[in-house]
């Protein structure tokens, strides 16, 4: 049995459920950027590095590694809904990918935050979570091994050092994973966006390049490939940087070549990609010096060694890479239409600027043939596809908001893009909003916030042209050798003319500054123009299809046709067109959020830079999507999770409820109601399928009941638990016990054979004025602790009686406020020789205990008190340990009684009284509780307990003390130790007591333990007593004690006569008959069985029931779907018809324009010309009066 140090049943304190911080912001008090950044301290510093705003899930870069990621962990979010775990970023992937699952609809996941917050290692997390949740199969596992290996590939090429992170993704990147119907990967697709290509030629100052350059010099390959040592590559060693804490390039390269060989790539092919690599240092370190060539500055290269390494790798000519280094071609037209070429002479920033174009060039192919060979791999045309399709769940990982000293032309496309991804989160977020309080009946009154789409018309509209627009434009009437901060001025001048009264735009001579929703970012003039053109020359794409290299070829597919006007796009057009492509994809699906922080700049552990965390909070919106997800209503839930959560609240809906969802939350409410008295109908509100509340107060307060419900319950089960598991030990006692008396042929009295069990009996002693059973039980362990605080309690019992000699104080005047009588008679002679006692059993010794009563003036015997003494609740008679050399067994007789004796070692004689641990008078001068200096007046006395000094006033108290020798009467006993040592001497002892039979059980298990032997139980209808050799302090009042049944002894009693000199007898009632007791036995094992079963079938009438229920909430969501398909089928087959509509108009108009005389024609109506280019305000008013005149045709 499991023992206890307390019996007694102490006062439950409801204790809080710790819960750092607040898991879904939308719940916070202070919703600024303050609280929301004390939040997440509080919560980043225990650990919780996930937080949820709705369904956006915030997460703060701990900078150090969490056990939180495993499989045992992934398993706990599998089927789970968001709001019944804790936030994590598998409670994000579990949701897009069951989501996709069950609603059909493609999903993604908008990973966002800048360098170092943890954008890649998130995105990781989610596709190692649906990899591992999804279906699988053979051609499934190749997939998820193609879909995880990718992530080495992309890090090593498109990954750096930076000052902000190790491992920093330098490019977007759009993951899609396929899936059929049934939820089994079928294939992906991954899509790349802006490359940092400035990086290759250029990283800045204490980062590094691409981590494959490293990682190729770590390996073996590099002798093959001309290569050494880092500091001896100009594109390299440019940035004083070349090794990364806790990185090994030489592992990681061998990561990355066994997952190129994972994702379908070749021997051939990653031969030929590493060459390229090599190729690109060599390039890199190419060195022009200047020279004239006929009058012009121009330049030649200084170290071919290098020219020729990089043409050997990539099969070029020599010569002509070196012509079309230091030469550039021109064409221009000439009369009649023709173009002619001429070379212009490059001098050595010109050069410079080709080589590292071309450097530039060369890397952004073989990414993208790298991401392509994956796509490949990943092909779901090769799957097998449904009629229906394929679903997706993409993982968007791109850059986020970027705010530097120097902003330039990457910056602004970065930034651009998330203007687009935060005006797609606010028309997403407000659209879900809408329809949910439209669908749920709800009224919604929404906040003024701010819709960055003025930004974003800003830099890509059309009319008035836009940042990038303009930037086209100027790059285009401004070309040829015009130098870049020339191109950049103009650039300036047209926007400001343009946007100079912009309330988002302002600018100045050598920069311009946007008004951004993340915060005002300058953008610095000089490479804008360069930048934007990108392209590569068209000489020196002519100069690389010329390689005989299979791979660069492959790269370079495209025809150069020197006569078409038409030249490449632009940087601008290429990013606005992906990032229209991309919108157009999100928009497409239903999105996931996840807004990565970084905690601060120095990477420690689970810290948080105030100021750096409250300013990503402002550019990520945290606040502004806080204030949208609270527009309304700050908690909602479906009907059914509701009820499932807060059921406990009511005894109408808890343990179970039988009828409808909202008509349980009803009851609920109700319930409530009184308890938390701003829950009005304007707080509260009932939708068609969801409950809302509107502020998180009432919110928090209907936890605060559920956890103080819960608390009901967890003592509630604890009981239980102790309950069963010791009534499991009490019932195994209880046969074993039984099975003793059934081989003894002892009787058994009515009352005690099916009697549980329960070791604390206390309770039911009675209790006098001013007398509470705490103080008795704290009084039973001072004694207890005295001997030893590490024993505990297995059995206690205060209604037990002692057989005594009679010079003992008059039994009844002790028993005189019971409840009830003894249950025994006795004849005149023996008066006195029961004495009431507490019995209590440790793991360590048999206790028996005296209550002393002052009000009826009940002293006891072995003692003196003088007047007046306060004496503890209980003082001890007996302690008898349960080593076999102090307790040598058990007497009992085979009749129904209730008789126990137990057989002790006689307490031998000692032949001097202790004084070994009495202190010397000259060490103590003073008393130690009342300060009195020991003198004339104040005489010194020895406590013969403790052995220490003090004077009379406490240490007056007089008792028996055999143990320490003394055998002559009460000794001197301070009253700090009055009554914990021995006043009976050992001897046999008699107890009458009604769970005798526990008692024993308990003895027999502890006495075993200690002793490692069976317990000695003698059975006997007379037995023999044995009394301690000291006959004056002997406490046994005969030798002897017969034991005789007769029907006349009333149940439950017995009776005590005189049988002769030192000889007691006592009469018992009739026992019942061992097979009466199997009989009764057998009918409770038949109750039990009954009620076992009809158990059983409540709870299969349960779970019945709640598959019932569960059916119909699915379907019920089932048709809540199939409308919510139907309405998206019709708004589809809407916005087609309108698109038709639309171009049936336009078809019209252009019909009605065809003969039309445009604005400033001179020629005759009827004629036709074509229409000559306009500009400026010429072509606005020409589109102006077009428009005009095509609303009065259709007219």
């Amino acid at each position: 049995m499991t023992t206890r140090r307390r019996t007694e049943k102490k006062k439950r304190v409801v204790e809080k459920r710790v819960i750092v911080g607040v898991e879904d912001m939308v719940l916070l008090r202070d919703t600024r950027d303050v609280g929301i950044v004390e939040n997440l301290r509080d919560r980043l510093t225990a650990g919780c590095i996930y937080t949820y705003i709705g369904h956006v899930l915030v997460v703060c870069n701990p900078y150090k590694w969490l056990p939180i990621y495993e499989k045992e962990v992934m398993k706990q979010y599998v089927h789970q809904a968001r709001v019944d775990v804790s936030p994590h970023i598998f409670a994000v992937a579990e949701a897009a990918y069951r989501n996709m699952v069950t609603e059909e609809e493609s999903q993604c996941v908008i990973i966002s935050g800048e360098s170092g917050a943890g954008k890649t290692e998130a995105s990781k997390q989610i596709q190692a979570y649906i990899a591992e949740v999804s279906g699988g199969g053979e051609s499934v596992d190749h997939i998820k091994r193609v879909f995880l290996e990718s992530n080495p590939v992309l890090e090593a090429f498109g990954n750096a050092k930076t000052l902000r992170n190790n491992n920093s993704s330098r490019f977007g990147k759009y993951f899609e994973l396929k899936f059929n119907y049934y939820g089994c990967p079928q294939g992906g697709v991954v899509t790349n966006y802006l490359l940092e290509k400035s990086r290759i030629c250029n990283p800045g100052e204490g980062e590094r390049n691409f981590h494959i350059f490293y990682q190729i010099l770590a390996s073996s390959f590099c002798a093959n490939l001309h290569l050494t040592s880092p500091d001896n590559y100009r594109i390299l060693s440019c940035s004083n940087c070349y090794c990364v804490d806790g990185l090994n390039d030489s592992e990681e390269f061998n990561v990355t070549i066994n997952a190129m060989r994972s994702v379908g790539m070749g021997k051939n092919q990653i031969q030929a990609i590493l060459s390229l690599v090599a190729a690109i240092m060599h390039l890199g370190n190419v060195v022009f010096t200047p020279r004239q060539v006929s009058g012009a500055d121009g330049s030649a290269i200084q170290n071919k060694d290098e020219l020729r390494h990089f043409c050997d790798l990539t099969k070029l000519d020599l010569t002509a890479v070196e012509h079309s280094l230091t030469f550039r071609q021109l064409q221009t037209m000439a009369a009649g239409g023709r173009v002619e070429s001429y070379e212009v002479p490059q001098n050595t920033s010109q050069a410079s600027a080709r080589r590292d174009a071309l450097c530039k060039s060369l890397y952004e192919r073989m990414f993208n043939l790298i991401v392509s060979r994956i796509n490949v791999a990943l092909d779901p045309s090769k799957a097998e596809v449904s009629p229906r399709g394929l679903l997706s769940v993409g993982v968007l990982d791109i850059y986020g908001f970027e705010i530097f000293q120097n902003n330039g032309f990457e910056q602004l496309c970065i930034n651009y893009v998330n203007e687009k991804l935060q005006q797609i989160f606010i028309e997403l977020t407000l659209r879900a909003e809408q329809d949910e309080y439209r669908s749920e009946g709800i009224t919604w009154t929404p906040i003024p916030f701010f819709n960055n789409k003025v930004v974003c018309d800003l830099l890509d509209s059309a009319r008035p042209a836009g940042i990038f627009r303009i930037l086209d434009d100027t790059c285009k009437t401004m070309h040829g050798t015009k130098a870049n901060m020339d191109i950049d001025r103009k650039f300036t001048e047209t926007a400001s003319q343009i946007h100079g009264s912009h309330k988002h735009f302002v600018s100045s001579s050598s920069s311009f500054t946007i008004k951004h929703y993340a915060g005002d970012v300058t953008y610095s003039c000089g490479k804008f123009g360069v930048s934007n053109k990108d392209a590569l020359g068209q000489d020196l794409v002519i100069l690389l299809k010329s390689s005989q290299d299979k791979l660069i070829q492959f790269i370079y597919p495209e025809e150069i046709d020197l006569n078409d006007k038409k030249g490449p796009p632009t940087a601008g057009q290429r990013i606005r067109v992906q990032c229209n492509e991309l919108v157009n994809a999100l928009m497409q699906c239903s999105p996931h959020y996840v807004r990565c922080i970084k905690s601060n700049d120095q990477k420690r552990a689970l810290n948080i830079d105030v100021k750096r965390v409250q300013h990503q909070s402002k550019y990520l919106g945290l606040c502004e999507n806080i204030k949208v997800r609270r527009a309304g209503f700050a908690y909602r839930a479906e009907y059914h999770r509701f009820l499932e959560r807060f059921n406990i609240l009511s005894p109408r809906t808890y343990p179970e409820w039988r009828g409808s969802d909202k008509a349980g939350c009803k009851e609920i409410l109700k319930e409530v109601a009184a308890k938390i008295p701003g829950l009005t109908r304007e707080e509260m509100q009932l939708g068609n399928t969801k409950l809302f509340i509107r502020q998180p107060e009432t919110y928090f307060e209907l936890e605060k009941l559920r956890e103080i419900r819960i608390g009901d319950f967890v003592v509630v089960i604890q009981r239980a638990w102790r309950s069963y598991h010791n009534r499991k030990e009490y019932v195994t006692m209880q046969m074993e016990i039984a099975k003793i008396y059934k081989d003894a042929g002892k009787s058994r009295r009515r009352d005690s054979i099916f009697r549980p069990y329960k070791g604390d009996y206390l309770e039911s002693l009675p209790l006098y004025e001013r007398e509470s059973l705490t103080d008795i039980k704290d009084a039973i362990f001072r004694i207890i602790d005295h001997y030893d605080e590490n024993e505990n309690i297995v059995f206690a019992d205060g209604n037990c009686y002692q057989l005594c000699s009679k010079n003992t104080a008059p039994l009844k005047a002790a028993i005189s406020r019971h409840d009830a009588p003894p249950p025994f008679t006795y004849s005149e002679d023996l008066a006195g020789v029961l004495q009431s006692r507490l019995v209590v059993l440790t793991n360590g010794a048999l206790y028996i205990m005296e209550r002393t009563v002052e009000e009826i003036g009940h002293t006891p015997h072995g003692t003196h008190q003088p007047s007046p003494k306060s004496l503890p609740k209980v003082i001890l008679r007996r302690r008898i340990p349960l080593p076999k050399k102090y307790m040598q067994g058990a007497i009992l007789t085979p009749l129904a009684d209730s008789t126990i004796a137990i057989s002790c070692t006689p307490h031998a004689a000692l032949p001097t009284v202790r004084r070994d641990h009495w202190k010397d008078d000259s060490e103590v001068t003073h008393c130690p509780v009342t300060g009195k200096k020991f003198g004339l007046f104040v005489r010194r006395h020895h406590c013969r307990i403790s052995g220490g000094i003090y004077c009379e006033e406490v240490s007056n108290f007089r008792q028996n003390l055999p143990d320490f020798g003394f055998y002559n009467g009460p000794e001197r006993v301070a009253d700090a130790f009055i009554g914990l040592e021995s006043i009976d001497i050992m001897e046999d002892v008699v107890l009458f007591c009604d769970r005798k039979s526990e008692l024993l059980g308990h003895l027999m298990n502890e006495w075993k333990k200690i002793n490692k032997s069976k317990f000695p139980i003698t059975f006997t209808d007379e037995a023999s007593l044995r009394s301690a050799p000291v006959s004056a302090m002997s406490n046994i009042p005969v030798s002897s004690m017969l034991f005789k049944p007769s029907p006349s002894v009333p149940d439950e009693e017995f009776k005590l006569s005189t049988a002769g000199p030192s000889r007691i007898s006592v009469t018992v009632p009739v026992g019942l008959s061992h097979a009466i007791v199997e009989q009764r036995q057998k009918k409770m094992a038949n109750m039990r069985r009954e009620a076992e079963a009809k158990r059983k079938r409540q709870d299969a009438e349960r779970r019945e029931r709640q598959a019932q229920r569960e059916a119909q909430r699915e379907e019920e969501r089932r048709i809540r779907q199939e409308q919510k398909r139907a309405q998206k089928a019709e708004a589809k087959a809407a916005l087609q018809r309108a698109a038709e509509m639309n171009e049936a108009t336009n078809k019209k108009k252009s019909a009605a324009l065809k003969g039309a005389r445009k604005f400033g024609d001179q020629g005759s109506v009827g004629t036709t010309r074509a229409p000559e280019p306009a500009s400026g305000a010429t072509s606005e008013l020409a589109a102006a009066m077009a428009r005009r005149r095509a609303a009065q045709g259709n007219i």
